[in-house]
């Protein structure tokens, strides 16, 4: 399997209790309560924030005021605005003392915008329009305020190797777009300054403290094209508009990448030989401090449809249609008690939760809808979002295969019966259920696709997938409740034929002999497969071994696994003829092979080929079910999934009708722990023991063995 490359984990929102102070600001009409998180580098460069909009602002732009829980102003300032991407705000340090402060918001058409003259020196803020690709659009853009719904906001100043640049859209959407970046740097000297914008790709114009650099060429090389400066030692702004033209991903179009770096030539600053310029350090950039929002509420008490959309995982492997899972939170602190919230979706699918999951197709524009509703008041909030995520995915690790099936999950519910969106899956989504669901895992999704959705998934997979996912679900579900197995069993058997049906029938032999102990029509299933030619002749023999060893036949049990054994050698040795010495040696340090791999794989969670190895096991030495280990091990897989029952009616068999073995005292400890985790341990788990604990009496063993045993005795006197 191809696993994608692992990036680290975005965080999902959380929020906390808190007690909001009385309104404060009587003019506004809702109340944003943000947390502030890390400090600006100074103080001048103050707190920048994004906040949802979505329609709950009806259109306008905010004006707005900021106070602290005291009742302290904080001057705030409108960047930009727009119903989709909310309204990106910087506002005033109120002080280390401060860990949150409430954004105050009042339509109007005349916000607070920032200028050069704000005693706020923000860094940085870079805006995105996708679609088009001028300086005239650039340009526009640093005029701030309102702009069209596509228009995007980052706080973003650029990456490590290049400190202050513009690399793309950071939001996956491809060529052609306009940008503005907003910058304030911090000069170590005053002095001319040669500063050059190094173009690799657009067009790019800059202004320094308001005024556009005329560029020009000094000498050859790097950052030769750019301008002489007259700067002050300490805060300056820096302004760059940018172009990128064509069509497609930005890496597409250089091998370098990217598309403007800022760099510059300090006074009197000594520069390694041939360079004309350096970079401008990440620590010559000022940075704002960051803040979070926690809730949203309305003056009059009415719900708010105020979201958190956060993109978590990529799964796009090989050619297949990338998908991105999300997470949708919306926020409930300071809502009236028992407002619900009804997310619309794909195919207008709804889902009523205050915290959702769902997948997107990715690179694809996508509308969410939430709605928030109290009584008979009513809000609703749409966002649109363009799919894309730089968070990977390694199918290694269970909370990445988990994040996918819980949305998958979300979805399979939300769509009606066999419904059309499932059926327009593309395979990516389909082989990612088959790559997401591992041992123990998917239960809630495989029992939607099998409840609701199993004649899609038919025509959409292979026949051997479709028995694998079943399998996975039976394996599951058999743990859980026995009685609903059978049932599913028989429901796949009126569909099934050939191999697959001989599969199922033997499920139904060993629920019948392992949960519900009808022994005598389990032999009956087994015997009738038995007796065919076919691909699970062998493990029906192997089964009948078993319902001889748990009847109390030992010698029954032995002969029928020496005839698969007997086979399955005969088999060896047509490959590769050998002595029967030579073939001894090699199939003892086969069996070990065998066991050590079954532990592996129990050990690192991997239950799904645990139980493909334990069969792979058996059918070549089953004779290992009295001579060796297998019980054991088979054991531990069912005591790690919980499934205690499974485990316990082994293990018995094993210590009642195994005289003497290495492995008897284990398996007697094992049965012990599994029947403790029953509700009803067997009736006759003390005859059982007591019978070990003869048959080990010299042995360490049995002074536990007559612990639990004087522990029955104390529960039932």
């Amino acid at each position: 399997m191809k696993l994608l490359k692992l990036f680290p984990l975005l965080p999902f929102f959380i929020t906390t209790s808190y007690a909001a102070p009385d309104w404060q600001v009587e003019e506004a009409v809702l109340r944003y309560t943000v947390e502030l998180e890390s400090r600006p580098t100074t103080s001048s460069a103050g707190y920048f924030i994004q906040l949802p909009d979505g329609g709950i602002l009806s259109g306008a732009a905010p004006l707005t005021t900021v106070k602290t829980d005291q009742g302290q102003d904080v001057p705030s300032y409108l960047f930009f605005h727009n119903t989709q991407s909310g309204f990106s705000l910087v506002f005033a340090d109120p002080g280390k003392k401060v860990d949150r402060v409430h954004v105050y918001v009042q339509p109007t058409t005349s916000p607070n915008l920032w200028t050069p003259e704000s005693e706020i020196t923000p860094s940085a803020v870079l805006a995105v329009r996708p679609g088009r690709a001028s300086q005239a659009s650039a340009q526009s853009l640093g005029k701030l305020g309102s702009v069209e719904p596509e228009v995007h906001i980052q706080n973003e100043a650029g990456i490590s190797k290049a400190p202050l640049s513009i690399g793309g859209d950071l939001s996956g959407r491809p060529r052609p777009a306009s940008f503005y970046l907003l910058a304030h740097v911090e000069a170590p000297a005053t002095g001319e300054y040669w500063i050059a914008p190094v173009t690799v790709d657009g067009e790019t114009s800059v202004s320094v403290n308001g005024d556009r650099l005329s560029l020009k060429e000094r000498g050859k090389g790097w950052g030769s094209r750019g301008d002489s400066v007259e700067l002050e030692k300490g805060t300056n702004l820096i302004e760059i508009f940018q172009t990128a033209e064509g069509k497609g991903p930005y890496s597409s179009h250089n091998k370098q990448g990217g598309l403007v770096i800022m760099a510059w030539k300090p006074p009197k600053e000594k520069l390694p030989k041939g360079h004309l310029v350096r970079t401008i350090d990440s620590s010559e950039i000022l940075r704002s401090g960051s803040a979070s929002l926690v809730s949203v509420d309305a003056k009059d008490g009415a719900p708010v449809a105020a979201a958190e959309i956060v993109p978590q995982r990529s799964f796009w492997i090989g050619e297949e249609e990338p998908l991105i899972t999300y997470g949708l939170t919306a926020y409930h602190e300071g809502q009236p008690e028992g407002t619900t919230y009804t997310w619309t979706l794909t195919d207008d699918a709804q889902v009523n939760a205050e915290e959702t999951h769902w997948v997107f197709p990715g690179f694809t524009e996508n509308e969410i809808t939430l709605t928030a509703q109290a009584g008979d008041q009513t809000s609703t909030a749409t966002y649109s979002i363009f799919a894309y995520s730089t968070t990977g995915t390694d199918l290694n690790f269970s909370n990445h295969r988990e994040d996918y099936r819980i949305a998958l999950t979300t979805m399979l519910e939300s769509f009606g019966e066999n419904s059309a969106p499932v059926l327009s899956w593309s395979d990516a989504w389909w082989n990612n259920i088959i790559r997401t669901i591992e041992g123990d895992e998917g239960f809630e999704l495989l029992i939607q696709l099998f409840t609701h959705h199993e004649k899609v998934a038919r025509r959409k997979l292979e026949p051997e997938q479709i028995q694998m996912l079943q399998n996975l679900l039976l394996d599951q579900l058999q743990q859980r409740d026995p009685t609903k197995t059978l049932e599913w069993v028989k429901t796949f058997l009126d569909s099934a034929s050939g191999s697959e049906r001989d599969a199922l029938r033997l499920r139904e032999g060993e629920l019948k002999m392992i949960y519900f102990d009808q022994k005598e029509e389990a032999a009956e299933i087994f015997k009738s497969i038995s007796e065919k030619p076919g691909e699970f002749t062998d493990l029906a023999t192997i089964r009948l071994g078993d319902h001889a060893l748990l009847s109390g036949d030992l010698n029954l049990a032995t002969s029928r696994y020496a005839e698969v054994q007997n086979r399955a050698r005969k088999r060896r040795n047509s490959l590769k003829l050998s002595a029967d010495s030579v073939d001894a040696s090699r199939g003892a340090l086969q069996e070990v092979s065998l066991s050590e791999n079954v532990q592996r794989l129990i050990y690192e969670e991997f239950y799904m080929e645990a139980r493909r190895s334990l069969q792979d096991w058996e059918l070549e030495f089953p004779l290992s079910k009295v001579s060796g280990d297998f019980i054991i091990q088979e054991a531990t897989l069912y005591s790690e999934i919980e499934d205690w029952k499974r485990a316990q009616v082994m293990l018995a068999a094993y210590c009642r009708e195994i005289d003497a073995s290495s492995f008897l005292p284990k398996a007697a400890e094992m049965l012990i722990e599994s029947a403790s985790n029953l509700d009803e341990p067997p009736s006759s788990l003390r005859e059982i023991i007591e019978s070990v604990r003869d048959r080990l009496k010299f042995h360490p063993a049995a002074a536990e063995l007559d612990s639990y045993l004087s522990s029955l005795d104390q529960k039932n006197p």
